[in-house]
């Protein structure tokens, strides 16, 4: 499903338009901010495939193609641009509030919010044009439906 997709972010003249595409854009911010800490423990890829999974209605194959793609992805890559450009270019701002949303789920799942993981949120939402005031409602829900407040 996803093994044509690496090729569209390899290239600079690409412009992906798939849902595909958004998919794999969401996937490798919410892997980034997983991994950003240095320790993306467990309950943080949890949280992260769940909302995966559920977010995309993908199955577990799936889920687990587009983690591994998302990472390698992550991993390459030299600034969050490419996948912020793709999300601006096709997510309206309530879509990009629910990303935000998800991003504080996973920084915050693991109980600990470090600052590092605190000013990724702070980048994203700015780069995506997603508002201080909502932003900050959408790290409330976060940590409301973990349970945190």
């Amino acid at each position: 499903m996803f093994s044509r997709l690496k090729s569209l972010f390899d290239s600079a003249e690409a412009t992906p338009e798939t849902d595909d595409t958004l998919s794999l854009a969401a996937a490798a911010l919410l892997t980034h901010a997983a991994r950003l800490d240095g320790q993306a423990d467990g309950i943080e890829i949890d949280t992260l495939r769940h909302i995966l999974r559920d977010g995309f209605s993908l199955s577990e194959d799936e889920t687990q193609e587009l983690m591994t793609l998302a990472e390698t992805l992550e991993s390459e890559a030299n600034d969050l641009y490419q996948w912020t450009k793709v999300i601006n270019a096709h997510y309206e701002l309530p879509q990009k509030i629910v990303l935000v949303e998800k991003l504080w789920m996973v920084v915050l799942s693991d109980g600990r919010l470090d600052d590092y993981e605190a000013n990724l949120l702070r980048r994203i939402s700015g780069l995506i044009h997603v508002p201080d005031i909502e932003a900050g409602a959408a790290r409330q829900r976060a940590a409301t439906s973990l349970g945190l407040n």
